[in-house]
């Protein structure tokens, strides 16, 4: 936890022996959104890992919280949106749709996504406060 440098180390020395991991490549990618760093070769990363496997739920939803974090917000409420049309979303991938809402303006369907994520996974206690109407 916390140590991004290094797992990012690790990425690179894990794709410089196999280039076309999928896994690699979206988590890589995906941990390089969190901390806003090289957000265009992360997109790319992102891609290459979709394209090497089928509609992969957690795939197209890095994609889309690159966009998100790139401003594309059309595109990444397609993306998104198609994470959650495969059937396998996960918690974190409704409260991606929450906050993409938020950033539209739409804080009715975000706290409804937020709900969704938390009712999915209850641990989320932090899903709370955001579901919360401001007074």
């Amino acid at each position: 936890m916390d140590q991004f440098e290094q797992a990012f180390k690790a990425y690179d020395q894990a794709l410089t022996y196999d280039p076309n991991n999928d896994t690699a490549l979206n988590n890589y990618a995906y941990y390089l959104s969190l901390q806003d760093k090289r957000l265009e070769e992360a997109l790319e990363m992102a891609r290459k890992a979709l394209k090497l496997t089928s509609e992969n739920s957690s795939y197209l939803d890095t994609i889309g919280w690159i966009h998100f974090k790139l401003g594309n917000i059309d595109k990444a409420e397609e993306y998104i949106q198609r994470s959650i049309d495969t059937g396998g979303a996960s918690a974190t991938v409704f409260e991606h749709m929450g906050d993409l809402q938020e950033k539209k303006g739409n804080m009715e369907k975000a706290r409804k996504w937020w709900k969704k994520a938390l009712d999915k996974d209850p641990s989320r206690e932090e899903l709370k406060n955001k579901i919360a109407p401001e007074s």
